[in-house]
């Protein structure tokens, strides 16, 4: 199976406008894959601007190699089944896929959020696999009446995620990160925990956000219960 995704933000503002192109060749041994991605629209802006806002005047990416097989078992139900549709009302985003199984479909997606969703995970295998980032590791506390620290590892390559080293489902891991990242970053983070709840340290520096809302599904999870 081969498969183009191409992607592009319509009204989000540069630095942060971008699109990318991604081509996937679906074995049963392997996914072969090109990437390339590029940030557009910033002639716009003096070099000053830009990297005010924490990029660099060199972010696109152009990648080529290989993901798991583990990809291709996962990806190969959803594109069969996937939806197109001639025109999209969605204003703010691009999606059109190219199929090729035997036969040739192309179109934009219909299923535009969930289909976003699924190609920043694949994005994020590529950065791992590429070596561009690590896998994830999050810091967890349960500040209570005994403090219990947790560490969320995560693998988009490996598509596997334990909880202090015991294995836990992928879907219970979105469900963490969906979760977990309800915080609030504006606030000044604490370099201790003061309040009892659960808190996050994203960037492994001992700088922890409270996580908001209910917390007991989260700590479920983390219990593996």
């Amino acid at each position: 199976m081969e498969v183009k995704f191409s992607y592009q933000t319509l009204t989000t503002p540069p630095p942060y406008a971008f699109a990318y192109t991604l081509e996937l060749e679906i074995s049963k041994s392997k996914v072969k894959v090109q990437f390339d991605l590029e940030y557009v629209n910033r002639e716009e802006l003096t070099d000053e601007e830009i990297l005010s806002e924490g990029f660099t005047k060199e972010d696109d990416v152009s990648w080529t190699g290989e993901l798991e097989s583990i990809w291709g078992d996962y990806l190969t139900p959803l594109i069969d089944k996937i939806e197109l549709i001639p025109q999209s009302e969605d204003v703010d985003t691009w999606l059109h896929v190219e199929v090729n199984n035997g036969s040739t479909k192309s179109g934009l997606v219909k299923d535009l959020v969930f289909w976003d969703y699924q190609l920043q995970e694949v994005i994020q295998a590529i950065y791992e696999s590429a070596k561009f980032e690590h896998p994830l590791k999050i810091q967890l506390l349960h500040n209570a009446e005994t403090n219990v620290y947790f560490e969320m590892e995560g693998s988009f390559g490996q598509r596997s995620a334990s909880v202090n080293k015991k294995s836990i489902s992928w879907e219970n891991f979105q469900a963490l990160l969906n979760a977990i990242y309800n915080i609030d970053e504006s606030k000044k983070p604490a370099n201790k925990p003061n309040k009892k709840g659960l808190w996050i340290d994203i960037n492994n520096d001992q700088s922890w956000f409270q996580v908001q809302g209910e917390i007991g599904e989260i700590l479920s999870i983390l219990n593996h219960k």
